[in-house]
């Protein structure tokens, strides 16, 4: 476990304040993500996580093609002539 400033500096955290501060600080967080274009933050995000998701597709599409062949368990590559 982590204690909140030795899990700020483990990047966990982005700040760490007081409990008299938390609700004034929480709110002007808030404004501030409300003024960020949703259209533009949400194709960055796609964009960032784009790897991710295209390589879980194909992790699927290799799950619903059935059992791999010895070079592809190997490799992780289909072998040439692999469907």
């Amino acid at each position: 476990m982590f204690d909140p400033h030795s899990a700020r500096e483990a990047g966990l955290l982005d700040a760490v304040v007081s409990p008299a501060e938390l609700s004034d600080r929480a709110q002007s967080i808030a404004r501030e993500l409300s003024s960020i274009d949703r259209s533009t933050h949400a194709a960055t995000k796609l964009q960032v996580r784009k790897p991710v998701l295209d390589e879980l597709q194909h992790a699927i599409e290799d799950e619903l093609a059935g059992p791999p062949s010895a070079a592809h368990q190997v490799t992780g590559h289909p072998a040439p002539s692999d469907p």
